[in-house]
C-alpha cells in the first residue's frame, strides 16, 4: 500500500506542478488503493485521505474521471467527509455536481434515507443536464414530495446543504442543491434562497443569459418553499420570452435580463 501511495502522490504532484496529463495513471492508482482490504485502508487512511484531497484539488480535463463514484461504491468510513471536502474544493464544475449527488447517495445510507434519496435522483435526473433544465428539475421535486411520503431529512444532512447553498462557486451545483431543498421542503434554507434572489444585480448583466436562468430557478424554487404568488408570476414573466443563443439577439436578452432585475429591485 505504501508503494501505492507514494506513486500516486508523486503522479499527483508532477500533474500540479508540471501540468503533466496524467489523469489515467492517477485513476489507476486510486482503483489500486480501493482494492485493498478495509484492514490496510483503515491502517494508512490518513495517508490515503491526504492522497485523495490532493486528487480532488488538482485541475481535471472533464467530468468522467469517476474518482467520486469510485468512492461511492466502495463506501470506506471516510468517503462522507472526502465528499463534503470536495463540495468546497473541487475545481471542475461537472465534478462538482457529482460530488453533491455522491454525498446524497453515501450521506442517505448512513441516515436511513437511501430509498427516498435514490427515488429522488432517479426522478429528477440532477446528476445530468446544464441550468436550462432547472425549471424540469425543481418541478419534478415538487411533484414527487407531493407524490410519496419524503421523510424530514436528517438535520447533519440538512447543515451540509445550507453549506452548500452558500458556495457560489459553481452555481449548478447551488441550483441542484436547491431542488434538494424543494424535495424535502426545506423552510430552514427560505432566507439563503432569497437572498440569493434578491442579491442579483447589475454586475451579473455579464452573462444574461446565466442570470435570467438563475431568476427562473430561483424564483420557481421560492413559490415551491413558499406558496407566495409574486414567485410565480415572476417566474411566468421570466419564461416569457425565449433566451436560446443567438448573437443578433443578445442586446434584447440583455434588456429582458435589465427588466427582471428591475422587478426585484
Amino acid at each position: 500500500m505504501e508503494k501505492t501511495i507514494n506513486e500516486g502522490n508523486l503522479l499527483v504532484d508532477r500533474s500540479i506542478n508540471n501540468q503533466d496529463f496524467l489523469e489515467d495513471e492517477i485513476k489507476a492508482i486510486v482503483i489500486k488503493i480501493l482494492d485493498f482490504s478495509n484492514d490496510i485502508i483503515y491502517s494508512y487512511s490518513e495517508q490515503i485521505k491526504n492522497l485523495f484531497k490532493k486528487i480532488i484539488c488538482m485541475d481535471k480535463s472533464t467530468g468522467s474521471f469517476g474518482f467520486y463514484y469510485f468512492l461511492t461504491v466502495r463506501d470506506l468510513y471516510f468517503s462522507e467527509e472526502l465528499f463534503l471536502f470536495g463540495l468546497k474544493n473541487e475545481p471542475y464544475y461537472n465534478n462538482n455536481d457529482a460530488v453533491l449527488v455522491c454525498y446524497l447517495i453515501v450521506a442517505s445510507r448512513k441516515n436511513g434515507i437511501e430509498d427516498s434519496i435514490n427515488y429522488f435522483l432517479e426522478n429528477t435526473k440532477i446528476s445530468k443536464g446544464h441550468y436550462s433544465y432547472y425549471d424540469k428539475i425543481f418541478r419534478g421535486s415538487y411533484l414527487l414530495r407531493n407524490s410519496i411520503t419524503v421523510p424530514g431529512i436528517p438535520s447533519d444532512m440538512e447543515n451540509e446543504i445550507l453549506d452548500i447553498l452558500e458556495n457560489n462557486k459553481f452555481y449548478q451545483t447551488v441550483s441542484k442543491a436547491i431542488a434538494v431543498v424543494v424535495f424535502f421542503d426545506m423552510k430552514s434554507a427560505i432566507p439563503s434562497v432569497i437572498n440569493k434572489f434578491q442579491s442579483k444585480e447589475e454586475k451579473d448583466l455579464d452573462n444574461p443569459e446565466h442570470l435570467i436562468l438563475s431568476l427562473r430557478a430561483l424564483s420557481l424554487s421560492l413559490y415551491y418553499l413558499t406558496g407566495i404568488n409574486s414567485y410565480k408570476e415572476f417566474y411566468d414573466y421570466s419564461i416569457s420570452k425565449d433566451i436560446s443563443f443567438s448573437f443578433d439577439k443578445k442586446n434584447e436578452i440583455k434588456d429582458f435580463a435589465v427588466s427582471l432585475l428591475e422587478k426585484i429591485h
